[in-house]
C-alpha cells in the first residue's frame, strides 16, 4: 500500500506553533494522528507522545484497564518532558513571565489535552481506534463511504473528546472502534478536523469525488500547502492546523512511504515564511478573495455554536456577535490592513 503524509500549521503562524502530530510505522503497519487542543498546556508534547506510543506498541488497545495503565505511563512521560522544556527555557532566551507561568501551570496540575485516531494492518484488514474529531475516511470509487469518528452526530466542535495528560483528569468521550478490508484502489484518509468538517459538511451537499481527486493527486508538501491555502481562501475549509495521510491500497500489503513531512525539518523553513497577504483596504472594491475567505471563516464560526439555528432575539444576536469579532480576530492575524 502506498502512503503520503502531510502536515501545516494556520495561516499566520509557523511549523514550530503546529499542534498536530502524526507517526507511521511500517514494522508494526501502523499510522496514528493527534490534535493537540489549544487551549491546554503544552499540548505539542501531548500529541506527539500518543502517537508514537500507539505505532510503536501494537498491544496497546485505546479503552479498558489496560488502555488506563498505559496511559498512566504517557502521563508521567509527559510531565517529565515538561518540566525538561521549562528547564531549558531557563537558559534559552525565553522570558520569566512565561517561565514562571509555566511552573505555576505545573504546580496547578494544568494539562493537555488531545485527540487520538489510529489504525493497524493485517493483511489487508484494517482496525481503527478513535478518540475524537481526527478522523478515519473510507473512500471507494471516490466516494465516502463512512467518517469514522468518536463524535457523536455529525458536527464538530471546539471541544472535542481527548485523552487528557493529568491522571486526576478524565478526559472526555468513549473510544470508538472500525473496521474494514482493503479492495483493489481502497483509499483511506487519516486527517485533523479542518479536513474532517469540510469534508463532512461537502458531503452532505452531493459528490465529493472532485475534493478527493484533489486529496488523491498531491505529491509534494508544496501541493499540500497550496490546496490546503486555496480550501480555506475559496471553499470555506477551517484556518486550523492541518494533516493529512493518504493511503492507498495497490494489492501489496507491505507499507511504501512514498512521502512523509517532517515538522523538525519544515521547522527550519520558518524565518523563509513569506509575508501576510495584504487587504488592500484603498482601492475602491474590497478583494473578492478576502471576502470568500471572510465570509467562510464566519459561516464555520457560526456552525460551532450549538443550537444557534434555535435561537431568537438578543441571545442570537450575542451569539452573531461573538462569532463576528473570532472571524475579524483570525483575519487581523492573517492579513495586514492597509487604512484608506
Amino acid at each position: 500500500m502506498d502512503i503520503r503524509a502531510f502536515i501545516t500549521h494556520k495561516e499566520a503562524e509557523t511549523f514550530s506553533d503546529c499542534q498536530d502530530r502524526f507517526s507511521i510505522n511500517s514494522d508494526t503497519k501502523s499510522v496514528a494522528v493527534s490534535d493537540g487542543m489549544s487551549q491546554s498546556f503544552f499540548q505539542k508534547i501531548w500529541a506527539e507522545n500518543l502517537v508514537d506510543a500507539f505505532v510503536n506498541n501494537p498491544r496497546w488497545n485505546l479503552y479498558g484497564e489496560q488502555c488506563n495503565e498505559f496511559l498512566k505511563e504517557l502521563q508521567g512521560k509527559w510531565l517529565e518532558k515538561v518540566l525538561d522544556r521549562i528547564k531549558e527555557q531557563k537558559h534559552d532566551g525565553t522570558k520569566e513571565n512565561i517561565i514562571y507561568r509555566n511552573e505555576k501551570f505545573v504546580a496547578q496540575g494544568k494539562s493537555a489535552g488531545a485527540t487520538l485516531l489510529g489504525v493497524r494492518f493485517v493483511g489487508a484488514n484494517w482496525h481503527c481506534q478513535v478518540l475524537g474529531d481526527s478522523c478515519l475516511i473510507e473512500i471507494k470509487d471516490g466516494e465516502i463511504v463512512q467518517i469514522c469518528t468518536s463524535q457523536e452526530g455529525d458536527e464538530f466542535d471546539n471541544f472535542p473528546d481527548h485523552f487528557d495528560s493529568n491522571p486526576k483528569q478524565s478526559g472526555k468521550g468513549n473510544v470508538k472502534e472500525f473496521k474494514g478490508t482493503l479492495e483493489t484502489d481502497s483509499v483511506l484518509l487519516l486527517v485533523s478536523d479542518p479536513f474532517s468538517d469540510f469534508l463532512n459538511e461537502r458531503r452532505k451537499k452531493g459528490s465529493v469525488k472532485e475534493l478527493v481527486d484533489a486529496l488523491l493527486n498531491i505529491g509534494t508538501h508544496e501541493d499540500f500547502e497550496k490546496l490546503v491555502s486555496d480550501w480555506r481562501i475559496t471553499k470555506g475549509m477551517h484556518n486550523d492546523d492541518s494533516t493529512l495521510v493518504v493511503i492507498r491500497y495497490d494489492g501489496n500489503t507491505e507499507f511504501n512511504v512514498g512521502y512523509e513531512d517532517s515538522l523538525k525539518n519544515l521547522g527550519q523553513d520558518d524565518s523563509k515564511k513569506t509575508l501576510m497577504p495584504v487587504m488592500k483596504t484603498n482601492e475602491s472594491e474590497i478583494d473578492e478573495e478576502f471576502i470568500k475567505d471572510f465570509m467562510g471563516s464566519f459561516e464555520r464560526n457560526l456552525r460551532k455554536k450549538p443550537g444557534i439555528k434555535n435561537l431568537t432575539g438578543q441571545i442570537a444576536y450575542k451569539f452573531v456577535k461573538k462569532s463576528l469579532r473570532e472571524t475579524l480576530e483570525s483575519h487581523c492575524k492573517k492579513y495586514k490592513f492597509l487604512k484608506r
